[in-house]
């Protein structure tokens, strides 16, 4: 009975970063609308990064909802469910890698910002690496689940199919 509480919490919690990762995705590009006047290579590049953070958040997290149809967070686990369980969970850890790859290069990128440029059309910028930080958190608590993920599809459930 506890370990399938566990299972259960794991697929949980997992789906709740899945739509994390997405509402991330949403919300990166906000504070970085303005720089384009001050360095719009960074701007596009961010843009483009951005992109495909969306597009790869969005397919975890269409893959996690595919797990509660299967009835994956309930204990089933046959074939098909252990082959969406790890591939959802490959695809979260390649959005991490893809991520975490570069999120501190365009940290240190947006830091040698001319931030007197942008405050000539927005006088209350500031630079904020928020965005950079809590992402470099939260992909590495996302990769980590999808890991339990991906072990938790192989586990048989307690009396379990």
């Amino acid at each position: 009975m506890k370990r399938s509480k566990i299972m259960r919490a794991v697929t949980l919690i997992y789906a709740a970063l899945a739509i994390g990762a997405f509402v991330y995705s949403l919300g990166f590009f906000t504070n970085f609308v303005q720089i384009r006047s001050a360095d719009r290579n960074l701007y596009d590049l961010l843009q483009l990064y951005n992109r495909k953070i969306f597009n790869y958040s969005l397919a975890v997290m269409l893959g996690s909802f595919v797990l509660f149809i299967v009835g994956y967070n309930h204990g089933n686990r046959n074939l098909p469910a252990k082959i969406i369980g790890t591939a959802n969970g490959l695809g979260a850890i390649w959005i991490s890698y893809f991520v975490l790859q570069y999120l501190n290069v365009f940290k240190t990128k947006y830091l040698t910002i001319d931030v007197e440029a942008i405050q000539l059309y927005y006088p209350d910028y500031q630079l904020s690496t928020f965005v950079f930080d809590f992402g470099f958190l939260f992909f590495v608590v996302f990769a980590v689940f999808a890991v339990l993920l991906i072990i938790n599809s192989w586990l048989k459930p307690e009396g379990g199919k």
